[in-house]
């Protein structure tokens, strides 16, 4: 138990280096390489030393991950691939390495210290980094200038220049979908636990004002998932046998809609305000006397996805490479590569379909298949708890649609605490 102690101190404090991702900037690696790796190493180190007493079942979704890593390797060397993509490679199999070690320990807890030690720490996280992008934040409204927790964004769609928190993490959705795996524990422990409820309802308010002040679609998607959290705990998911699934529907199409169409006003100059921001193509999509929809980058960047998948459809154009074929894209069919060059895919399956190709894709739907699976089939005394959890796949689901999750380490680290949770234990 001491030695696995360590391994769990060391496991808090990787969880805690989540909400520092954009810290050091080193050379040949950039912003690869965080305060996180840093903790990784000695996680590594340490179980690999100590791993007889370790125990490690292979599952399904082990066997996708290893395909999907040999997938990568050979895309790699296929397209004859620069250093780049042998980086983000790597970086892949460094996730796969997060996942193992958290599966591995986790696997031997009962359900009760699992909840507690994800909760805990994901709170301790959620609030941590909160305090610390707000305080940026405020530095930057009343300095106006940008910082490492705040960068302005000018003529943002519908709310023109503002600031957006974006705390220690590369960009604003990333720190957002961090805040919301902290809002979705921290929920589940308000709704189980009465005492010191009020703090906690607090520290919530803290970490939803911070999520908001991303301006990020991924603040709509947390406050469905809250609101899910409790119709779950109300029982009303059971008493209507669909109702749930409507309502994740709804919410998908929403999302779907709100984020690759712009609707304005006609006389609203929006379209002017937007022909030198990477936000929009400037397409009209629609027009009358009083709507005018354009077509957002997200749009343009799947069509982007979907010509580039073409050049090799089967193994795709190699990790990292996605850029570098934007370039070669023909401009009179692409217009806007002009002011939108170098914007990635920004869609974890049009993402993985371009760069991985249709088996790439494959092993990424299986993946979130089997995750979300297993939480479906869990019955336990903490039901909550992996409701919140079934709720964090249901937004990086639906995330995925125009963000690139999967080198996000944090869903690696709960993939793995999923995927530690033993069945047998269930009744």
């Amino acid at each position: 138990m001491r030695e696995n102690r360590i391994l769990v101190n060391l496991m808090t404090l990787y969880i805690i280096s989540l909400g520092f991702q954009s810290i050091l900037n080193l050379p040949i690696v950039g912003h690869r390489i965080q305060i996180s790796e840093f903790v990784f190493i000695p996680m590594a180190l340490y179980s690999t030393l100590n791993y007889k007493k370790l125990s490690f079942k292979f599952a399904k979704i082990d066997y996708v991950i290893l395909f999907y890593l040999a997938l990568n390797i050979v895309s790699c060397i296929w397209n004859e691939s620069e250093l780049s993509s042998y980086l983000e490679t790597l970086g892949k199999f460094y996730l796969f390495g997060v996942y193992f070690i958290f599966k591995t320990i986790t696997s031997n807890w009962d359900i009760s210290r699992l909840k507690d030690f994800v909760i805990n720490n994901f709170y301790l996280l959620g609030v941590l980094s909160s305090l610390v992008a707000l305080l940026g934040w405020m530095v930057a409204m009343n300095t106006g200038e940008n910082n490492l927790l705040a960068t302005t964004y000018e003529n943002y769609p519908y709310f023109g220049t503002i600031s957006r928190i974006r705390g220690v993490t590369p960009t604003p959705t990333m720190f957002a979908v961090l805040l919301s795996f902290c809002a979705f524990l921290l929920t589940a422990l308000i709704i189980e636990k009465k005492s010191k409820r009020k703090i906690n309802l607090f520290f919530l308010g803290i970490i939803l004002i911070s999520s908001f002040l991303t301006f990020s679609k991924t603040f709509l998607l947390i406050i469905s998932g809250i609101a899910l959290l409790f119709f779950f705990k109300k029982n009303l998911l059971n008493r209507y046998k669909y109702l749930e699934a409507i309502l994740i529907l709804s919410i998908f199409l929403s999302f779907i809609v709100s984020s690759h169409f712009l609707f304005f006003k006609s006389d609203s100059g929006w379209q002017h305000k937007l022909e030198n921001t990477p936000f929009s193509t400037n397409k009209i999509l629609y027009k009358n006397d009083k709507v005018i929809i354009l077509e957002s980058f997200y749009i343009f960047s799947k069509r982007c996805a979907v010509e580039i998948s073409k050049i090799n459809p089967i193994l795709g154009i190699g990790p990292a490479n996605f850029n570098k074929s934007m370039n070669r894209l023909d401009k009179s069919e692409f217009p806007a590569l002009n002011k939108l060059m170098g914007v990635d895919p920004h869609s974890v399956y049009f993402g993985t379909l371009a760069e991985n190709g249709l088996l790439g894709l494959i092993c990424v739907i299986l993946m979130f298949y089997f995750l979300v699976k297993k939480l479906k089939r869990i019955k336990n005394k903490e039901p909550i708890f992996v409701y919140a959890l079934f709720m964090i796949f249901v937004l990086l689901l639906i995330e995925g649609i125009t963000t690139d999750i999967m080198n996000f380490r944090n869903l690696w680290v709960i993939m793995g605490i999923v995927e530690g949770i033993r069945l047998e234990k269930n009744k």
